[in-house]
This record gives C-alpha cells, structure tokens and sequence, in this order.
C-alpha cells in the first residue's frame, strides 16, 4: 500500500513540476533565461516554448522543423553545450530584460544573448522576428537605420 501511495504522490509531483515551465521561477529573468537556453540547447523547442512569449513559441515551431536537416554531430554538440548552462546575469529596465547565460566549456560567459519581456506578471523570452532577440531598434523602439552602402563604381584609372 505504501508503494502505491509513492507512486501516486511522485507522478503527481512530476506532472505539477511539469506543468509549472520545468522548474523556473518566472518572477525572475535570470531563472528563465537560464530554463529557456538549456531547452533550447537540448534541442527541445516545445519545451522552450513554455518560457516565451506566443509570438516567439510560434516561431521556435518553424525553428524546431528545420533542426531535422541538422548533422547529427552539430545536435550532439549542442546537447554538450547545454550541460554547462548554469546561470545567467540580466539587466532590467522596466518590463524588459537583456540576460547573458553562463557558461561554455571553459567557464566563461557563452556570449549569447536572451532578451525577455515581461508578459502577465511572468518574465518570458521575446525574440522580435524583424530583429532577432529584441529587435533592431534603438532604446526609444524606433528602428535602427541599416547602414548606407554606396554601390558607384568609381574608375581610378588615369588615361
């Protein structure tokens, strides 16, 4: 009898932690920064979807489709990858947050970027599809001009 209680009690407690994003508190950007890298890293893009923002969940589906064509050995570096995820350090500036996540093979700061926002109370990733994470725009949200490029020819040649 025991046993049984054990067992009903630890699928109860998996399926409650499941369902609550994997552990992560989403009152802090640093915690689903951190939940949201790992997932990605293992290649799991339902299970990052769960700390994004509808918009970006939809487009990690289409990210999700295209990692099939992915060589196996890039996936098994990614998923080593993952294992050195262990925290991340943010910048808040009211309801939006840049984190960079901790840690490669080394020790060292991954270099990666995670940008959130926050969404009913809840810290999520946002990835503008215009601009990558965040977007291209400035601090005042007005789009980042793309640099001038000047296709003239110009012949140097003297004659």
């Amino acid at each position: 009898m025991n046993f049984l209680k054990s067992l009903t009690l630890g699928a109860a407690s998996l399926f409650i932690f499941s369902q609550c994003g994997g552990g992560a508190d989403f009152s802090k950007p640093e915690s689903v920064a951190v939940a949201f890298s790992k997932a990605m890293g293992n290649l799991d893009f339902a299970g990052a979807g769960k700390f994004c923002t509808a918009e970006t969940a939809k487009l990690l589906e289409t990210m999700g489709a295209m990692t099939a064509a992915m060589p196996e050995d890039k996936k098994k570096e990614a998923k080593e990858q993952a294992k050195n995820i262990k925290s991340a350090k943010c910048t808040v500036e009211g309801e939006k947050a840049k984190c960079t996540v901790c840690c490669d093979k080394d020790g060292k700061d991954s270099g990666e970027g995670v940008e959130l926002k926050k969404d009913g109370g809840k810290w999520l990733v946002h990835i503008d599809k215009t601009g990558g994470m965040g977007g291209n725009t400035t601090p005042d949200s007005t789009p980042t001009p793309e640099p001038a490029t000047d296709t003239t020819a110009v012949d140097t040649t003297k004659k």
